[in-house]
């Protein structure tokens, strides 16, 4: 294949060497005439380990070309496939500037309409970082007004990076995971059928699920790394050792370093995690440790606790009649401690919804706050309930027709759905 590169920073430059390897011709794209001139050279644009042979070879045996002129070789039939890699850099308002990303895109969309007729589809694979719904409200609308349809002349599909810098050849080559946001699961086959038979799990969602996951995931490291440092002042503060204090806290893979507590659902309640999250904050208030990680966690789960509320509220006005399934912490247990559905319940019935609640693990609403206990019942009636809050897993939720169910077991929507 005939890949065009647009952008030749890391992400770019390692993507052409990768497809190199893998015997396909590349077209390189870059407005800096610098980059343009290094690889001329034979030398690699950027400084990360394993390029330069690489480019120093495909230059010498003609297989890379490169040019600032992307419409000019999209234009060209034999190329099906372009990679945009240009970057967004931060914006004046504190988000991402898509303006390069833009440029590019009007860049293909001339090349395109300057193919011969019966030329192949182009396939236009996106690897920038970019906020979530921009290629869905903003390049599809973009592509479409010129050249009509996708899927007619050209096709989509958002293609994330997860390198590490100073090792993003290794990870080209053995990536962890391939994520293609589409417009339906196998639209970019093509771009999947690069990876051969990858070790990879490859993970076909919607444009913005992939480009919400690239932003997460950068977010998630970059909270690791401020929750590492905050501990570690902590622990330079307290006289504790924070090398030691981290390791007790890695060592645990079933919990600490796995997909647990990573499932969107309820705010977390019970005894530990509230006390002990609100502590360490108080702690590093004493030593006198900035700490506004810690310190926001309270907060963003309160936060959370609004949200869920707000949206059932919205839809369900005074005098609704909904069916609560669970009250306890966790599932199958009667404690009440910090339980986010309590304070849920509660914050329903003040604003005069006709609450029912059904909790197996309570026999009785002996323990209850006095001013539920009128909402238990045993065996829960359908018949005039508007919907069901799905607080707890709930077998009858999958055995038989129910009412619309908001599930907050896997938080995916506060809209109700049927089961």
């Amino acid at each position: 294949m005939t890949i065009a590169v647009c952008g030749l920073a890391t992400v770019g430059a390692t993507m052409a060497a990768w497809l190199l390897e893998r015997g396909h011709r590349v077209i390189g794209v870059d407005t800096d005439a610098c980059k343009r001139g290094a690889i001329l050279a034979g030398c690699a644009p950027v400084t990360e380990p394993g390029l330069e042979p690489i480019f120093a070879k495909s230059v010498a045996a003609g297989v890379l070309s490169v040019t600032q002129d992307l419409a000019t070789v999209v234009a060209d039939p034999v190329v099906d496939t372009v990679a945009i890699a240009v970057g967004t850099p931060s914006a004046d308002c504190g988000g991402l500037s898509l303006d390069q990303i833009f440029a590019a895109t009007d860049a293909v969309i001339a090349g395109i309409e300057r193919r011969p007729a019966q030329s192949a589809r182009v396939l236009i694979c996106y690897r920038s970082t970019m906020p979530p719904g921009t290629c869905r409200d903003f390049l599809l609308p973009r592509l479409e007004a010129r050249l009509g349809r996708i899927g007619e002349r050209f096709e989509v599909v958002y293609h994330p990076e997860f390198l590490r810098m100073g090792h993003a050849l290794e990870d080209a080559r053995d990536p962890d995971r391939v994520v293609l946001g589409e417009r339906f699961p196998g639209a970019s086959r093509r771009l999947n059928g690069l990876y051969g038979n990858t070790r990879a799990p490859v993970i076909e969602v919607d444009f913005a699920s992939a480009e919400l996951a690239k932003m997460i995931d950068n977010t998630w490291r970059a909270t690791k790394v401020a929750f590492a440092n905050e501990t570690a002042r902590l622990a330079i503060a307290s006289g504790a050792d924070s090398t030691a204090v981290l390791r007790v806290l890695t060592t645990d893979k079933r919990h600490n370093l796995s997909a647990t507590y990573l499932q969107p659902g309820l705010p977390f309640g019970g005894y530990c995690l509230p006390k002990d999250s609100a502590g360490v904050a108080e702690v590093a208030r004493t030593w006198g440790v900035e700490a506004p990680l810690f310190a926001s966690v309270a907060h963003s789960n309160v936060a959370h606790a609004d949200a869920i509320a707000a949206g059932i509220l919205e839809q369900f006005p005074e005098g609704s009649a909904l069916l609560l399934v669970g009250l306890g912490f966790k599932p199958g247990s009667d404690d009440l401690c910090e339980s986010p559905l309590l304070a849920l319940a509660e914050l329903l019935l003040e604003a005069g919804i006709k609450l029912a609640i059904y909790d197996p693990a309570f026999a009785t609403p002996a323990q209850w706050p006095a001013d539920l206990r009128h909402c238990w019942c045993d065996k829960p009636g359908l018949a005039n309930v508007s919907a069901v809050i799905l607080g707890h897993p709930w077998q009858d939720a999958a055995s038989r027709p129910l009412a619309p169910v908001i599930d907050l077991t896997h938080l995916r929507s506060l809209q109700p759905a049927l089961p």
